[in-house]
Parts: C-alpha cells; structure tokens; sequence
C-alpha cells in the first residue's frame, strides 16, 4: 500500500528531475517577478544563473536573489518567459532541477476545464 505522499515523491523524481518548487501562478508573479516558495529545493546560493530549459526545449536564464525580508523571487529572463510563454494567472508551475544535467526545467500546467469532452483554456480575470 502506497501513501499519496510516496506518490508524489516518485512522480517527483521522474527522468532524473527533481521537484524544486510548485507554484499557482499570481498576477504579480506575470508582470513582475516570480516570488518563490520558501520550501523550494536546489536553488543556487547568491545571485548565480540558472540555465533553465521549457517545454519547447527553449533556453532561459534566471537568477533567484534574496529580497529584504529573505524572500526569493526569479529575475533576469523571467519577463521575457512570461511574454513569450504567456502563462495565466491561475496557471501551475513546476520548476525542476536534474543534477545529472546541471540544469532546470520549468513546465507549465494550464488552468482549464472540460465542457462536452472538449478542453477550454480559462482566460485571464475569470
């Protein structure tokens, strides 16, 4: 017998990936910069860049400095991602790190319903 906190561990560590953080996505976090979870995992010390791959196997780099107050936030390409990518606000996002690769993976689980067995993409502001 599995627990569902054992499934989440193993779903996790899928392809070598590790679960860094998950985040629902804030309208602050698109137009300005992504605020990190306090529980993130594998995030670099200071003020290093993350060479951090999408879904489209596209290249970004971000970086993760401390606030005042000690919070994280991602910075450098993170607007950049967020124009072209154009995730919503209530969308999920999971950010990833492979220490075999070096590297980090974001992907992006979009908000949506099924209506009549057809997938609609919830807009923004509803």
């Amino acid at each position: 017998m599995t627990s569902s906190g054992n499934w989440w561990w193993l779903t996790s560590r899928m392809n070598g990936r590790e679960l860094s953080f998950k985040k629902k996505l804030s309208s602050t976090d698109l137009t300005r910069n992504l605020e990190i979870p306090n529980m993130a995992l594998h995030l670099p010390d200071g003020n290093q860049t993350m060479r951090v791959l999408d879904q489209n196997g596209r290249l970004w780099h971000f970086k993760c400095p401390r606030r005042r107050g000690g919070r994280r936030c991602l910075t450098d390409q993170w607007r950049d991602f967020a124009r072209t990518v154009t995730p919503r606000k209530g969308d999920i996002l999971r950010f990833y790190f492979s220490a075999e690769e070096g590297v980090y993976f974001v992907e992006l689980e979009r908000r949506s319903i099924r209506l009549f067995g057809v997938t609609i993409y919830i807009e923004r502001g509803l």
